[in-house]
């Protein structure tokens, strides 16, 4: 266990690191703006100029898609050889880096989402838009509270290590937003998103899943729980978002197909 001394030195890791992610939004955000204008849709003047914010928050997304995994795999690598196969542990600097980036990114997000809500959800939809903000809202509230508890830090851990698929996810949409949705290219595009978070979000499932069962879920007291219980849906989105992009690839196949006949 910590002293209060020792968990006040990682408290100042972690929000040291946040500043600093949320000051790196802001750069890419106003460098983005700058950049950005000769590689717009010709829609953006016109009928999709409501897309200008979702297109600058989908640049500075791809920032914490490497940053995050940067910090988060050799700080869950570390986790695992000090305490093993297991959720319940203290955290390391390496980790609380990447948590800090992960939650400095998020609130960046949350904010932007907030100064602009009404384009926004005309450019994401209503539903993609409160998701993202349960998303973000949960995560800054209860992934802190899982490094400060010492419980669920490689789940955490394991979640910002998926971040490394959102690369692909980014740069697919930027691609589908300038007109780009056939061709080789846009396939291979596909075709390494799919792999790549089926990699890293669906394969592992089952081996976190039994990490989380073999856990005393009984002496954990109801914050406990409720932080347990919350970290977990991320896993069946996971499998949700995993099922639309099967249904995806098989009306692509599909309809490949029924072109050739």
């Amino acid at each position: 266990a910590c002293s209060e001394l020792e968990r006040m030195e990682e408290g100042g890791e972690f929000l040291m690191s946040g500043a600093a992610s949320f000051g790196v939004c802001c750069l890419l955000m106003a460098a983005s703006k700058v950049l950005s204008p000769p590689f717009y849709p010709a829609e953006y003047k016109g009928s999709k100029a409501d897309r200008e914010p979702l297109w600058h928050t989908t640049v500075v997304a791809i920032y914490p898609a490497f940053a995050v995994p940067y910090f988060a795999i050799p700080g869950a690598l570390e986790f695992y050889r000090e305490h093993g196969l297991t959720m319940v542990g203290p955290s390391n600097s390496t980790l609380r880096m990447a948590l800090g980036v992960s939650l400095g990114y998020m609130l960046f997000d949350t904010v932007a989402m907030l100064c602009q809500p009404g384009k926004f959800i005309k450019a994401m939809g209503g539903s993609f838009f409160a998701q993202m903000m349960v998303h973000h809202i949960l995560s800054v509230l209860f992934w802190p509270y899982a490094f400060y508890s010492e419980l669920f830090v490689l789940l955490v851990g394991y979640y910002m290590f998926t971040e490394i698929s959102n690369s692909l996810l980014n740069l697919r949409w930027l691609v589908i937003e300038r007109g780009g949705k056939t061709g080789p290219q846009f396939m291979a595009i596909n075709a390494m998103f799919f792999f790549a978070f089926m990699g890293a979000r669906v394969i592992p499932i089952p081996f976190i899943v039994k990490v989380l069962l073999d856990m005393d879920w009984s002496s954990l007291g109801p914050l406990e729980l409720a932080s347990g219980s919350l970290n977990v849906i991320p896993l069946a989105l996971n499998l949700f978002w995993f099922k639309l992009l099967l249904q995806g690839a098989y009306k692509t196949l599909f309809a490949a197909k029924k072109v050739k006949a």
